[in-house]
């Protein structure tokens, strides 16, 4: 059996101990894709756990000022209403 393991790598298969390397190198593979993936995931994740923390600190520092203009001070556009 002729197998394509990559786009420039032809093997020909003649017996299951072929059949189980080839298995294995794509296993391998995968896991070092997946593990790449996972490293990724988790620096996006870090990054936006930090912008969410400086969001939620910007929105407590602005707290008074929004509490304050629940009432009959509210500014919209440069204009009181």
């Amino acid at each position: 059996m002729i197998v394509r393991e990559s786009l420039d790598r032809f093997l020909i298969i003649e017996s299951c101990e072929d059949a189980l390397d080839v298995v294995i190198r794509l296993f391998g593979r995968t896991h070092i894709t997946l593990e790449g993936i996972k490293t990724t995931m988790a620096a996006s994740n870090e990054r936006l756990t930090a912008g969410l923390r400086e969001t939620a600190a910007k929105i407590a520092a602005n707290q008074p000022l929004l509490e304050k203009t629940n009432g009959h001070d509210r500014i919209f556009a440069g204009q009181r209403w």
